[in-house]
């Protein structure tokens, strides 16, 4: 089934990272089965470098936000009709083995799987929390305590389920991310990925980290740095927090009994 996985890479003038990445892509086994979509989200001169992988690239007039660039990828596949699986990658990502098709039998072979991730390792070799739980008011004031302790997956399972998977790296089927109407636009950046996975579980999915498949992540933590995107940060925090609320209080609400037409409880 050639060109079935459609991975989509959005450049924030990082035309070098992005070449990069693409010659990754070229030197894997599994080329003859990608196709890819680049969403170059500001000005920059790029092009892409001389591929046997399918290659589209998209120009925005204005800067965009992580969710309508992955949206609109997701829209523009170089071959749509082939595909069956999406990836959203980070451009400040290394990857030096085929992982994508592995990823994807991993995913199909369980029913209750809506998106998978590799493991991430930063360029030390220390291994990402990219699988954590969903994070709550109080998570969030022990974390900034220091006083919550960190999520430690188990390495030697050949898939991990955890709440949610980060951005970095995520992989769909075509239809389960069409199902769920992709990355919710409102975030403008940070907590798509932690909202998309909610969504999915919401509609029966879970997520998970496939630890035999690895990547390696140039992490930039820009909103530790950037009050612009500490104050991204903080937004896409509040409407993650407000929506996880309304779902757990949905999770608790007990069923509505079945009412007769004379208004009688039926027992």
């Amino acid at each position: 089934m050639a060109r079935f996985i459609h991975i989509a890479i959005v450049s924030h003038g990082q035309a070098a990272l992005v070449t990069n990445l693409l010659n990754d892509l070229e030197a894997l086994d599994e080329r003859d089965q990608l196709q890819v979509t680049i969403v170059v989200n500001k000005p920059e001169s790029f092009s892409a470098p001389s591929l046997s992988i399918p290659v589209s690239i998209l120009r925005n007039e204005c800067e965009q936000g992580f969710a309508r660039n992955q949206n609109k990828a997701f829209a523009n596949a170089p071959l749509p009709d082939a595909r069956r699986f999406f990836v959203a990658l980070n451009p400040d990502v290394t990857v030096a083995d085929s992982i994508f098709t592995s990823l994807a039998e991993q995913l199909s072979k369980d029913a209750r799987l809506g998106v998978v991730a590799p493991a991430v390792y930063d360029p030390q070799n220390n291994i990402q929390e990219n699988g954590r739980r969903f994070p709550s008011p109080l998570f969030i004031i022990r974390k900034v305590f220091g006083l919550h302790p960190k999520d430690h997956m188990d390495l030697n399972q050949p898939c991990v389920q955890v709440d949610w998977v980060a951005g970095m790296c995520m992989l769909f089927e075509c239809k389960v991310f069409a199902s769920v109407q992709g990355f919710d636009e409102r975030y403008r950046l940070y907590y798509e990925d932690v909202d998309i996975c909610l969504r999915l579980r919401e509609a029966g999915k879970r997520a998970a980290v496939c630890p035999d498949y690895r990547i390696t992540h140039i992490g930039q933590w820009r909103s530790r740095r950037n009050l612009r995107y500490f104050s991204w940060h903080l937004s896409s925090l509040l409407r993650f927090l407000y929506r996880h609320q309304r779902f757990r209080m949905r999770k608790a609400r007990p069923p509505a009994t079945p009412q007769n037409t004379n208004g009688v409880q039926k027992l």
